[in-house]
């Protein structure tokens, strides 16, 4: 089959192995990502063959070894042309080490379009963009620019969100350690001190605690000096390691003053806004879950997703799946089964691994009594959804 880019190719004499070569010399020349070569092969029979379009990167670098524009190609202009125009003010940026200001705030407010995505979808549908995006920002962080810096601190802080919220903790945290680096990089204290809280959080699951407790404790100590606003969702954060070390009292002492200052404000930074008090009612929770106190647990719950932004509509599925492990452990069966349908539901429009997980522990726990209908209708649904 004939198309532009095999007629560009065979014009030259070139074999399919000989332009994978030269496409890695360019890829190491303006040191950008290429594919392997093997995966390679097959992207450029799909290309020839019309079964796939290049992305904005390899789209490059066949343009520079090719010497050939778009249009020679056959490449089709996209409908936004501030895609094209990204991508090429990209390519000046790798080549110049001097990314122009167009480019830092078209992944800023791709970034920002992400987020809002997330809250109310999942990371289904964002985490394969996000991760290529970072590796663009990455390159261009290279450079050195403070700007540049602070979008890949932001970006790699997002991408390690979306893999612990599918279940990746151990990415999650390479990525948010490395997030912390980019904001010092950029001299940006505010994002380093979130970004530790984050980090510390990742820490705490992986069962890190003493050294979860330290970067914590870190992040609250420059909060509380330097950002207010930060104080709460630190706090938090100085609350679920506590609860994790089996101290109660300091567990207890964070919840309360982060509901304080939570009530009197939230966060208008763009870092911490979803830190509300309903958001720090379902944090209390998972301390007492942690606490074997699950009464306790049950009735924040309750209250948290009583006045919960509809907005957060993941983190509400989150609240959920708590309030039926609490309701679980107190062996009100039914009810526990009606508050994981609620969590349920809400995964089926914007999925989370780690609400999965919890309703997967719901579902085992519940199999002695497995007779019973809602039981039944349960394990039913979630097996549909997994």
């Amino acid at each position: 089959m004939s198309s532009p880019l095999r007629d560009a190719r065979l014009s030259r004499g070139w074999s399919s192995t000989r332009l994978r070569h030269e496409l890695t010399l360019a890829a190491r020349r303006l040191n950008v990502p290429i594919a392997t070569d093997a995966s390679l092969r097959v992207l450029i029979s799909r290309w020839e063959n019309g079964h796939a379009s290049p992305d904005p990167v390899n789209r490059l670098l066949l343009l520079e070894v090719l010497h050939l524009d778009a249009a020679a190609l056959g490449f089709e202009e996209p409908v936004d042309s501030s895609h094209s125009d990204v991508a090429g003010l990209l390519t000046q940026a790798i080549r110049r080490n001097q990314p122009p200001v167009a480019v830092v705030n078209y992944f800023a407010r791709q970034l920002a379009d992400h987020v809002m995505l997330d809250n109310l979808a999942g990371p289904a549908h964002l985490l394969d963009t996000v991760i290529g995006q970072l590796r663009q920002v990455e390159l261009l962080a290279e450079c050195g620019a403070t700007d540049v810096a602070e979008v890949a601190s932001r970006y790699a802080e997002f991408c390690g969100w979306l893999h612990q919220d599918v279940g990746r903790n151990g990415e999650a945290l390479r990525l948010t350690s490395r997030s912390v680096d980019f904001a010092e990089m950029a001299g940006n204290l505010e994002l380093a001190t979130y970004n530790r809280m984050r980090k510390a959080n990742l820490l705490a699951v992986a069962g890190e605690l003493q050294l979860a407790a330290s970067v914590a404790g870190r992040a609250l100590d420059d909060a509380s000096r330097h950002f207010p606003h930060l104080v709460p969702v630190c706090l938090r954060q100085h609350a679920l390691t506590s609860a994790r070390l089996k101290d109660e009292h300091g567990a207890r002492a964070s919840i309360e003053r982060a509901l304080a200052l939570t009530a009197e404000s939230v966060d208008g930074s763009g870092l911490a806004t979803y830190c509300t008090t309903g958001y720090v009612q379902m944090e209390a929770a998972l301390c007492l879950l942690v606490l074997r106190l699950p009464a306790e647990a049950a009735n924040v719950c309750a209250e948290a997703l009583s006045t919960w932004p509809s907005t957060l509509v993941r983190d509400r599925t989150v609240c959920h799946a708590r309030h039926a492990i609490a309701l679980l452990e107190l062996r009100e069966f039914e009810e526990a089964c009606r508050t994981a349908m609620l969590a349920l539901d809400g995964v089926r429009s914007a999925p989370s691994g780690r609400v999965l997980q919890q309703l997967r522990l719901v579902v085992n726990r519940l199999h002695p009594v497995g007779r019973n209908a809602y039981v039944r209708e349960l394990t039913e649904a979630l097996a549909e959804v997994v």
